[in-house]
């Protein structure tokens, strides 16, 4: 068996699987709907909005604050979107997840 038939037999099935592993890691994310509860529980207009802000000011994490105020059903999504929701939450003026 020659190096280049060796690579070759490692290669195709190391490119699979890598193919595989990030589109369903792109794919699990399905951020629409915790958009919509980021939203709802960052409104300043709502008792859960002040809540979150004085949280967030007293220097609390805001995800480990969007577990806490959101049904448990949640937090994996939460876990698969972790990128999404910091990035979202910095656009909407709170401070990145450290």
């Amino acid at each position: 068996m020659t190096f280049l038939t060796l690579s070759r037999q490692l290669i195709t099935p190391l490119a699979l699987i890598v193919s595989l592993w990030s589109s369903n890691s792109l794919a699990a994310c399905d951020f629409k709907p915790l958009k919509l509860v980021i939203d709802q529980v960052t409104d300043l207009n709502t008792p859960e909005g002040q809540k979150f802000k004085e949280q967030m000011e007293d220097g609390w994490n805001s995800i480990r604050i969007l577990f806490d105020m959101t049904p448990k059903e949640l937090h994996a999504q939460f876990d698969e979107c972790r990128h999404e929701v910091d990035e979202y939450l910095n656009k909407i003026g709170y401070p990145p997840v450290h």
